[in-house]
């Protein structure tokens, strides 16, 4: 229904959309082929639709784990690729900083995430020392988490690819959301169509 109405699915709806179709699929080709021992079960398996087609799209961009694969779009591959070379680049740089002369402003050598930004945690007392940008600030307040301004850019750079990611993430989701509303119907009727046999089912097992 929200797919009709111009919704948009998320990975994990849409997992369970291939799930489902998936499940109806093998469902259907069983009681064909046991059509001569329960004929009105086959019978109902007839309006089960066949969404291969959905259902491998769906595969190929959403991998188990109800995630957006890295090549679920040519677009997607080069910007999560970008991601982890500026990432790398950023670590390698804070690692360097941290062994550097400003080692010894630093309450911990250590780089850690505050705001989805790579800080390190400087004893307040000197805060003059090590420019950069103040993110957060420990619970007994010596301690502030300072981005170096030496890496300041890199994550702008970044925060930027992670919105063209989101972007692209929409875009593909949007696309694999209208392939199931143009199959809203057959996979209404598959779907009343697995419920009678279901409830055939738990009628028998009763």
């Amino acid at each position: 229904k929200r797919a009709i109405r111009g919704g948009l699915l998320e990975p994990g709806d849409l997992l369970d959309v291939a799930d489902t179709a998936a499940s109806a699929r093998r469902l259907k080709k069983f009681l064909q082929e046991n059509k001569e021992d329960a004929p009105i079960l086959a019978a109902l398996a007839n309006m089960i639709g066949a969404f291969t087609t959905l259902e491998a799209e769906i595969r190929q961009a959403i991998d188990d784990h109800g995630e957006v694969r890295d090549d679920a779009s040519r677009t997607l591959h080069e910007i999560r690729r970008g991601m982890r070379i500026l990432q790398n680049r950023i670590k390698e740089k804070m690692d360097s900083y941290v062994r550097g002369p400003a080692s010894k402003y630093l309450q911990e050598t250590i780089v850690t995430i505050r705001d989805n930004r790579f800080v390190v945690p400087v004893k307040i007392e000197h805060r003059g020392q090590v420019p950069g940008i103040v993110h957060d600030q420990s619970g007994s307040g010596s301690t502030l988490f300072i981005e170096p301004m030496a890496v300041v850019e890199m994550n702008n750079e970044i925060k930027e690819l992670a919105l063209k990611e989101r972007e692209e993430i929409v875009r593909i989701l949007t696309r694999l959301t209208s392939l199931l509303a143009n199959e809203a119907d057959t996979m209404v009727d598959t779907l009343q169509a697995v419920a009678q046999i279901d409830f055939a089912s738990a009628k028998g097992k009763l």
